[in-house]
């Protein structure tokens, strides 16, 4: 997002995929009091669609962008997990809530252009949550979309949460989101704590970096450091967020609310030799510059090329996210329901029609 700045939100949780990051969500959630909407991808994804809505100074523009976005975000959250508990729990989590409130208007009146709405949709969702800060989780498949967002963001704390890239890739492999080898799980880890890490050089004051081993074994000193960082109050746990209670009914995250997280400490160990030499190999300067023990340093680093071709399930979803947004436009111009398409279930409060009056 290079040459779009955004007021809010206040506080960007980054990382690789299977680091930690919702973790890093339901303690902002609980302990700080922070506001997280679920499932904002769009915003970096109807940046290259801004073109199909006209002058958003324009009211009635914006009005046809905001439903486009409900339209989008009921979509892709309802098809993001196979999961009826899911649906239902996360849903009040989400942007949708804002619709769902009536709220519609006070996002278009607060905004004049897209910058100015997305903020908009963080504050009026911080502001029904009952929260005074609102913040936002990146944990992307590649690395840039969250760097374009923070290049939107003059004003933005980041919390880099930082797992051993090679229980990330253990982890992230066993998903079907997940890549299909160890190199190149080397290659996408060492290309997330690699860009955040630089980008807090860059931005010292506003970047801050946990590691997942850290919060595993002593998580009053991690709360610690973050009330320092975030300038706010660690308060008494009253159970899991919202978010983490929907997540734990998916195969993916089952675990959010009962795993021990100091046994999830140093798992690549069981890995077979190969696997594991493929991953240290790729990813060797990040494991060592965030301190991770490697048994052998001088292991030959394979030829990984920086593109991979891919084309697997994940790959597809990903082309049909980022084509998501004109696809809705068009069938808004014809009057297609394309929600029918998406989203089968005909009882499902997800496919009532989205109108903005």
């Amino acid at each position: 997002m290079n040459e779009i700045i955004m007021a809010r939100p206040d506080i960007i949780i980054a990382g690789s995929p299977r680091s930690g990051t919702y973790w890093m969500v339901d303690l902002l959630e609980t302990r700080f009091g922070i506001a997280f909407p679920s499932e904002t991808h769009f915003i970096s994804i109807f940046e290259d669609y801004l073109w199909l809505y006209g002058d958003l100074n324009k009211r009635k523009n914006r009005k046809r962008l905001l439903r486009d976005i409900f339209q989008f975000v009921s979509i892709w959250t309802y098809n993001s997990q196979d999961s009826d508990e899911y649906r239902a729990g996360i849903r009040p989590s989400s942007f949708m809530a804002i619709y769902d409130e009536g709220l519609s208007d006070s996002v278009l009146d607060a905004s004049t252009d897209y910058p100015s709405l997305i903020s908009a949709l963080f504050s009026e969702f911080a502001k029904l949550k009952g929260a005074d800060a609102v913040g936002d989780k990146s944990a992307h498949y590649r690395v840039k979309p969250t760097l374009d967002t923070l290049d939107g963001l003059q004003d933005v704390k980041i919390v880099h949460v930082v797992r051993d890239g090679r229980d990330v890739a253990k982890s992230w492999i066993a998903q079907w989101f997940g890549p299909k080898t160890y190199a190149k799980a080397g290659h996408l880890w060492s290309e997330h704590v690699s860009g955040f890490a630089k980008w807090g050089a860059s931005n010292p004051a506003r970047y801050l970096e946990l590691k997942y081993e850290d919060m595993a074994t002593d998580l009053d000193a991690c709360l610690t450091t973050l009330s320092g960082f975030l300038g706010r109050p660690v308060l008494e746990s009253k159970g899991p967020s919202a978010t983490a209670a929907a997540l734990s009914h998916t195969d993916s995250h089952a675990k959010i609310q009962s795993m021990k997280a100091s046994d999830n400490i140093e798992k690549w160990r069981n890995l077979p030799n190969k696997d594991r030499e493929d991953f240290e190999a790729t990813a060797m300067p990040w494991l060592r510059d965030f301190g991770y023990p490697v048994d052998d340093p001088n292991i030959r680093s394979p030829k990984v090329p920086h593109k991979f071709i891919d084309i697997s399930k994940h790959q597809f979803t990903v082309w049909v996210k980022h084509q998501l947004p004109i696809i809705i436009r068009l069938s808004a111009l014809i009057h297609f329901p394309i929600r029918k398409i998406f989203i089968r279930d005909k009882t499902s409060i997800w496919q009532a029609p989205i109108k903005l009056d």
